[in-house]
């Protein structure tokens, strides 16, 4: 059905794109903010997912195929649509994975937890250090980089934060596991390269406990670089959301350990994404990611998003459930 209607609405992607989204943003007004979650999903699910394969074709630039998924897109949407394993509840909530990584790894390779609270009133921001970052245990990407606490909007930041606290969180892509997170604010330490800035960002493809690709990003908050790499340091001509790709990334020197460490993490998973940190000869542990990008994160060319798939079998995934 939904072929049909962008077929009619013209061979053009450009008024396909339009027509996707005004379906989109109708659903978001009649239903996504007026039901829960479980009802939405259900709803959803009856019809076959409709709206999230329109965000999937918005993305991509093809429909998912959810009954025989090959490309890595489309195994990130079928997953997180279907896979209902406990544990991403554990490992997604950036508080509670602390003590999961501490059993896997048997080292201390956290980054430093100042203060976590459950409301933004309880955070005393007279004892917090000059540079810190704030951020939410159920999210992607809510955080704020403090580097002078002395110029910093507090009335600002606890608009931003409450705003965060409350919102309904990806209930739109159905990203089940972040509903079931006892939300809180985490304050953690700031860390930062030899310039002062936020470090290489090092992300780890791993498939059933192997280290398939890396992910580098680099300057992110000036003109962001993005690169991808084999297990073996050999560079992909692979661009992904239209950002910069950097062929010049030396080879980490503890590249080797952080490997084995991303392996150890993603042991327990027939796929998870591991980001790590490398500063100043020491290793941090970032967080785990199931589905990058949702399954939305276009890959140029496309010979990529199925040459990673090919590495991820679902057959092996717990909990999955019947479409």
């Amino acid at each position: 059905m939904l072929k049909k209607i962008l077929k009619h609405a013209s061979q053009g992607t450009l008024l396909k794109s339009v027509v996707a989204y005004l379906i989109i943003k109708t659903d978001e007004v009649l239903f996504v903010n007026n039901v829960s979650f479980e009802i939405y999903y259900d709803i959803q699910k009856k019809f076959n997912f409709p709206i999230q394969k329109l965000q999937f074709y918005n993305a991509n630039r093809y429909f998912p195929d959810l009954k025989n998924p090959k490309s890595f897109n489309e195994k990130c949407c079928y997953s997180k649509l279907l896979c209902k394993n406990d544990l991403l509840v554990t490992i997604t909530d950036k508080h509670e994975v602390r003590d999961y990584v501490l059993e896997k790894i048997k080292e201390n390779i956290l980054i430093p937890q100042i203060c976590v609270a459950k409301n933004f009133d309880d955070i005393n921001f007279d004892i917090l250090p000059q540079r810190f970052v704030l951020k939410t245990n159920f999210s992607s990407g809510q955080n704020i980089i403090v580097k002078n606490k002395n110029i910093l909007n507090i009335e600002k930041t606890k608009k931003i934060v409450n705003k965060w606290m409350k919102n309904r969180y990806r209930v739109q892509e159905l990203i089940w596991f972040p509903q079931c997170i006892d939300r809180k604010i985490i304050i953690e330490e700031f860390i930062c390269d030899e310039s002062g800035d936020i470090p290489v960002d090092y992300k780890f493809y791993v498939f059933n406990g192997v280290v398939r690709f890396i992910n580098v990003i680099s300057d992110r908050f000036k003109i962001k670089k993005m690169s991808f790499y084999d297990r073996n340091w050999n560079f992909l001509t692979l661009n992904k959301n239209n950002i910069q790709s950097d062929s010049s990334m030396e080879k980490p020197i503890l590249l080797g350990k952080m490997i084995h460490i991303a392996e150890k993490l993603g042991k327990d998973f027939n796929f998870i994404r591991v980001d790590l940190y490398n500063v100043n000869s020491k290793i941090y542990f970032g967080e785990l990611t199931p589905y990058p990008g949702d399954g939305r994160s276009k890959f140029d060319p496309i010979f990529y998003d199925y040459e990673f798939g090919k590495y991820w079998d679902i057959n092996l995934s717990h909990k999955m459930e019947k479409l």
